[in-house]
């Protein structure tokens, strides 16, 4: 079995199902984790969250879902504003902070479905994402974390931080030098990250930044996903 690890898809399903390909992903034989912020961004929110269901469905391992930023507020927007979701005015003055930061499309990606439909995303995708996931002394989670602490002990004191934080990924840009092997931030030999796109601080391809690896390479802006390989630490990109 092998652990494919993809970052932020954002709506784009064309590079989602570009970079499973390139990795040759077989759902039998192959898991997936998933680093969060599945959705806002690309015009193929609901095709993107729709895949993913069907193959958690039909995969021989048990896929890892985690949530990411975008993902929380698209879900406050199906849990808490569902009698009104088809009111665009409504759910724009309502949600104004998400539909204004990607949601908008995500919100014509499924505006056009029906209700059951949109429930059935809400009931076995939104509200089944995990805050982070640890097996094998290893991390994923979508943003970071406060590395003082383990990451239950972070989650219990602020879980938005979980979502949010950059200050992980920044930490080991700056602290990290090639010869300073040992270096780890947090108890946890591999971090898997996404939420701050790499191409922000030069770097278009993941890198192993201690023990911190980011997979969003910005697949928001200009459609580029990875996918990497846990076991082997290779990986693959989807270029748009």
């Amino acid at each position: 079995m092998r652990t494919l690890v993809i970052g932020d898809i954002h709506g784009k399903i064309d590079s989602f199902t570009g970079v499973l390909d390139l990795a040759k992903y077989n759902y039998e034989e192959d898991r997936l984790i998933c680093i969060g912020d599945y959705v806002d961004g690309g015009a193929y929110s609901y095709e993107v969250v729709e895949l993913l269901i069907d193959l958690n469905e039909k995969s021989g391992h048990k896929n890892i879902y985690i949530m990411g930023n975008h993902d929380y507020w698209f879900a406050e927007v199906l849990v808490y504003s569902f009698e009104v979701f088809k009111e665009r005015r409504q759910i724009e003055e309502m949600h104004w902070e998400w539909y204004s930061g990607g949601g908008l499309k995500t919100y014509d990606s499924y505006i056009q479905r029906s209700d059951e439909e949109i429930i059935r995303h809400r009931e076995l995708f939104f509200k089944k994402l995990q805050y982070y996931h640890v097996e094998n002394n290893k991390l994923w989670v979508h943003a970071g974390y406060d590395f003082d602490m383990t990451i239950q002990e972070s989650y219990k004191d602020n879980p938005d931080k979980l979502l949010w934080d950059r200050h992980l990924y920044e930490s080991a840009i700056n602290d990290h030098s090639d010869s300073d092997a040992q270096r780890q931030f947090g108890p946890y030999d591999k971090i898997y990250i996404g939420h701050t796109p790499t191409f922000l601080y030069g770097d278009k391809t993941p890198r192993n930044r201690a023990n911190v690896i980011n997979v969003d390479q910005g697949c928001k802006v200009h459609g580029t996903l990875t996918a990497w390989v846990d076991e082997t630490d290779e990986y693959f990109q989807f270029f748009k």
